[in-house]
């Protein structure tokens, strides 16, 4: 009878282990499902990030296509190392204001062009 009770007690502890280890794999799920949720947040962003951007430079193009036509001439046409510095502008900009963007449209808008010579 001892040999029944002691089994009988190994599968009680065993169903308690079980359980434990039911409750610890359901608060790691928990944690792997917010982190799949954060990751899934972050490549929205990403995708909308990239769609943007892919429309920035479309414009950008067009912008310079359009310029060229017009004014041939203008340093932003001629002057490569111009669109250098503006660029540079930019980057150290969105860096310097932790991701203003307005900051930086600020730059583009107020950013003065040398003298057509």
């Amino acid at each position: 009878m001892d040999d029944f009770y002691a089994d009988m007690h190994r599968g009680i502890e065993r169903n308690r282990n079980a359980a434990e280890l039911l409750k610890t794999a359901a608060r790691y799920q928990h944690a792997v499902n917010q982190i799949a949720a954060e990751r899934d947040e972050i490549q929205r962003d990403y995708d909308t990030l990239i769609g943007q951007n892919a429309g920035n430079l479309a414009l950008r193009y067009a912008y310079a296509s359009e310029l060229a036509k017009f004014a041939p001439d203008h340093p932003l046409v001629r002057d490569a190392a111009l669109r250098d510095r503006i660029v540079r502008h930019a980057k150290d900009t969105i860096q310097a204001t932790n991701g203003d963007w307005n900051a930086v449209r600020e730059l583009g808008a107020t950013f003065t062009m040398p003298r057509r010579t």
